[in-house]
């Protein structure tokens, strides 16, 4: 009745309708009613924050993001959870910093402070925490990847970066240092160590070979009873026993002064830096016959000595008309090689074989007799002291 009464009075009919209410923003940091203008920063979490402009002037900015916040430290709780430290010092990376790529692959980043001032890798220059390198003999310091991946010197046993040195026919490596400093083995010529031997005429020997020699008569003797049969066997022809006498160094080098006959040159070794020395050697004096080998000679070393020095008394006994150096010396290093095969001393058989001086040459002649016109051939080659001339120019 009213809403009529109204209308027909003329007036106008206003409805009141209830509205929503938006409750004014908090702040994010002090957590109070915003009144008046505010700002919104877009947090890396991807959520939001509102600030209050007190706030915005009163808090501190965080030193990676630049949002204002309450923490502590220099950074909000977000990057305190997520920022990367310096992989040398572990502090939180604020600014500029370097990535490496590591051997391995795997990234490297370091803050400019200790790109300045960390120690670094000697092979790579990656600057790492002092506990992550390893310092070797030499005064380097490696990382693990580096240092696994180099050749580690057998003297020093440190990494070797660059240059480094080898002894044909022996295993190893070494570094410049160690190679040019140390003492080389009598025998063999690698650069010994602290646990190499000294022998009573001077000879200095390496460890590994030292663990091996033969010393004393019996224990050579024992050896060239040994030898004899097998001999007898290859070359078909039988040996005489020969005296078998151990000596030094002294004695075996006044031998060769001394002027006795000497039916075929001393057998020797030679190593890449010219480490040559007398090993043992057959003689005639008179109506004296006699084998001397030189004493403590690595075991495989001895089996070819005294196999050498008999090949040398066989041919002195039934060819001693020969003398032709290539066919004489070429003759033992070939029956030294034979038996040394045969009775499982194989570990200087590769350097025998190889040898590129005289001897080595000499041998090569005679093995290709062999292989061409077999153990006959030698003995004719022998017999007539004359090497075939389709084998003169082997080297």
């Amino acid at each position: 009745m009213l809403e009529r009464l109204l209308l027909a009075m003329g007036l106008v009919a206003f409805v009141l309708v209830a509205l929503p209410v938006h409750a004014a923003p908090t702040c994010g940091l002090c957590r109070r009613g915003i009144q008046g203008e505010y700002l919104v920063y877009s947090q890396p979490n991807g959520g939001k924050l509102n600030v209050c402009q007190s706030c915005q002037r009163s808090a501190r900015k965080c030193t990676l993001c630049q949002i204002p916040h309450r923490e502590s430290g220099a950074l909000c709780a977000q990057c305190q959870r997520t920022a990367r430290p310096c992989d040398v010092c572990r502090q939180v990376l604020v600014g500029d910093y370097r990535d490496y790529r590591l051997p391995g692959g795997q990234p490297h980043r370091v803050c400019l402070s200790c790109v300045r001032s960390a120690a670094t890798c000697h092979a790579c220059s990656v600057p790492y925490a002092a506990n992550r390198l390893r310092s070797y003999p030499d005064g380097t310091s490696w990382c693990a990847d580096c240092a696994s991946r180099a050749r580690t010197c057998e003297g020093c046993r440190s990494p070797i970066q660059g240059t480094f040195f080898t002894v044909q026919f022996q295993s190893g490596h070494w570094c410049a240092g160690c190679f040019h400093t140390q003492e080389k083995c009598h025998f063999c010529g690698r650069p010994m160590d602290s646990t190499g031997a000294h022998l009573p005429d001077g000879r200095h020997v390496c460890r590994a070979c030292f663990s091996t020699s033969v010393e004393g008569e019996a224990r050579v003797r024992q050896i060239a009873g040994r030898v004899r049969p097998v001999m007898q066997q290859l070359l078909g022809k039988p040996l005489t026993p020969v005296p078998v006498r151990v000596v030094d160094t002294q004695e075996l080098q006044r031998v060769y002064r001394g002027g006795a006959k000497l039916d075929g040159a001393t057998n020797t070794t030679a190593s890449p830096q010219s480490v040559v020395s007398e090993l043992g050697v057959f003689r005639i004096e008179g109506r004296v016959r006699e084998i001397l080998i030189l004493d403590a000679l690595p075991e495989d070393m001895a089996w070819e000595t005294i196999a050498h020095e008999m090949a040398h008394a066989w041919q002195a006994e039934h060819y001693p008309e020969c003398n032709e150096f290539d066919l004489v010396e070429g003759f033992a290093q070939w029956v030294a090689e034979k038996i040394c095969d045969r009775m499982g001393r194989r570990s200087g058989l590769e350097k025998l074989r190889h040898r590129q001086d005289s001897y080595g040459r000499a041998y090569r002649i005679v093995a290709a007799i062999e292989q061409q016109h077999g153990v006959g051939g030698i003995h004719r080659a022998l017999r007539q002291n004359r090497i075939p001339a389709e084998f003169r120019g082997i080297r």
